[in-house]
């Protein structure tokens, strides 16, 4: 099939591969789509937010959609120095899937939203935000400690914050994407411009292979390997309520540094200290 063609054209190369010969292989392979009709994309889907905030989730259920193409690895295309290659690329894999668009997530994106949102004057940019104390949570497991996890969360959000009101921005909760999945999917969808398609909140249904190569739960975290074959494992199944596990998973005094530490801007973002509820509960 074609797209298995461009695909192996388009593939990552071997570590030490020149960039002059991986940017070939992409202008090659973006020659032979543009001959059969291809166009670049000028409305492509940006997910960001703080890492563990649940980007992964929602390209998982976007990339259900007939017009969306799901990247399914994180380029980082924020910070690449020749973003061009990295989006000619996109359109030829979007173009060989038969899908008008393409959906790329990066959660670091979020620091470099000034720069994306002037290269694609039409593109459109979904910031997700959760709490921070699920957040370092889940960090934590990656081996952060918990003042890098809770800073990491502050930082990036705090970036975020200055793009909430940009008009081909949205922001949106975990939260409410967890409990009030269809109301949302709708709302991100209309922000879109794109209808909602029959079968997108069961995406699990359909397992893909989005962070890994296959669909199979990993016994740990941690690790490069293993962390992308947990998301991916993850990601394939039905969307769970994550709120609250904090509560769980750190203890007393690991809870009172974190809300001592970024308590301001949790109670800003509407998460109740030191009480059991959380928004969208």
């Amino acid at each position: 099939m074609l797209e298995n063609k461009l695909e192996k054209l388009l593939e990552k190369g071997r570590w030490n591969e020149h960039k002059w010969r991986r940017k070939l292989r992409i202008d090659v392979a973006w020659r032979l789509a543009r001959a059969m009709g291809a166009k670049p994309c000028a409305d492509p889907v940006f997910i960001c937010g703080c890492g563990h905030s649940g980007t992964s989730l929602v390209l998982r259920i976007l990339g259900e959609h007939s017009a969306l193409y799901a990247v399914p690895y994180e380029s980082r295309c924020g910070e690449s120095p020749a973003p061009a290659t990295v989006f000619r690329k996109f359109d030829t894999l979007a173009w060989a899937h038969k899908r008008r668009r393409w959906l790329e997530k990066t959660p670091g994106n979020v620091r470099h939203l000034k720069k994306l949102t002037a290269h694609f004057p039409n593109g459109k940019f979904l910031i997700i935000v959760r709490d921070g104390r699920d957040v370092v949570s889940s960090l934590k497991k990656r081996g952060y400690t918990l003042a890098d996890a809770i800073d990491r969360w502050v930082a990036d959000n705090r970036e975020g914050e200055t793009f909430w009101n940009h008009p081909r921005v949205m922001k949106f909760t975990y939260e409410e994407l967890v409990t009030q999945t269809q109301a949302t999917l709708e709302r991100i969808l209309e922000f879109l411009g794109e209808p909602l398609e029959d079968g997108m909140v069961n995406y699990h249904e359909r397992p893909r292979a989005l962070c890994a190569t296959d669909v199979k739960k990993s016994g740990a975290e941690k690790t490069g390997t293993e962390h992308r074959e947990h998301r991916n494992w993850q990601i394939n199944q039905p969307i769970f309520d994550g709120r609250g596990k904090w509560r769980k998973e750190l203890t007393t005094e690991e809870v009172a540094f974190i809300e001592q530490r970024a308590g301001d801007m949790l109670r800003e973002y509407g998460y109740v200290l030191g009480e059991s509820s959380v928004p969208g509960s």
